[in-house]
């Protein structure tokens, strides 16, 4: 299954470049303009369901469109969704240079820990456009579900084009001992950040943490925190990779149900 090719215009590239801190690469619990701070969340009247009229820019977390809307699931449309059993998945069709140990920065941003990179060597290659690895991030429970399963956790690697368009890969995280994954392991073995700090600097490969021959549900969807701007090219491995229950319950103490629910089946 093969994306979608669109043509970006300029408000949607400055959406996803504004969207970058979110999913994309999480963008603060605090989001602040000059005039007026807006704080979205995950409960009560900030929470998703509120997210597209906290701020009229947010109009498309409630107007965008969902599977229930299209024919094709690889139009543009909303994410998380959930993968019922018809789902296709298919052999990856990008290609990643991210089999290396580069240094990276423990941040944690205010609703989401995530891992920003010191250098941009890490890429992938999708449907000839070159993306960088912006940072990658945690949800607890997953956001994307299987038959409406979520898993304990699903990391989002987010990579950034030069025109400022966004592609992710989603890995689902169960909590399970057995054959943990080291790589994320040593990332919750460390004392995590409090809001707005950082944390330790760690040296990670990110190919050890991306499961090994696995398919990918390839789609075209959003960004899963405000602005929710769409033509987000999705990749969403199938396998899951394992964290032990310790390592789970480190990043939940920090943040937990920080998930936006899936918005529509495939």
């Amino acid at each position: 299954m093969k994306f979608e090719k669109k043509i970006l215009s300029a408000a949607l590239v400055a959406a996803l470049a504004f969207g970058l801190s979110g999913c994309g690469s999480d963008s603060s619990d605090d989001t602040t303009s000059e005039e007026t701070e807006v704080h979205f969340g995950y409960f009560g009247a900030n929470g998703p369901s509120h997210w597209g009229d906290l701020k009229p820019e947010w109009s498309t977390c409630k107007n965008g469109l969902t599977l229930s809307d299209v024919t094709d699931p690889t139009q543009h449309h909303q994410s998380p969704i959930n993968f019922t059993s018809a789902a296709v998945a298919s052999e990856p069709s990008f290609e990643l240079d991210v089999d290396r140990d580069i240094e990276f920065t423990t941040e944690n941003n205010g609703h989401a820990i995530e891992m920003v990179p010191e250098s941009s060597e890490d890429t992938m290659v999708l449907d000839g456009k070159t993306y960088t690895l912006a940072q990658f991030h945690f949800h607890a429970y997953s956001e994307h579900t299987q038959n409406n399963m979520p898993a304990a956790i699903e990391t989002h690697f987010v990579f950034k084009a030069a025109d400022g368009s966004l592609a992710v890969l989603g890995v689902f995280v169960d909590r399970n001992a057995t054959n943990e994954n080291s790589a994320l392991a040593s990332i919750f073995s460390q004392t995590l950040p409090e809001a707005g700090e950082e944390g330790a600097k760690l040296s990670i490969n990110v190919a050890d943490i991306l499961p090994e021959a696995s398919s990918v549900y390839s789609y075209s969807g959003s960004l899963t925190t405000p602005p929710c701007s769409e033509g987000v090219a999705w990749n969403v491995y199938t396998k899951h990779i394992n964290l032990s229950e310790s390592h789970v319950v480190n990043f939940t103490k920090k943040y937990h149900n920080n998930f936006r629910p899936v918005t529509g089946n495939w």
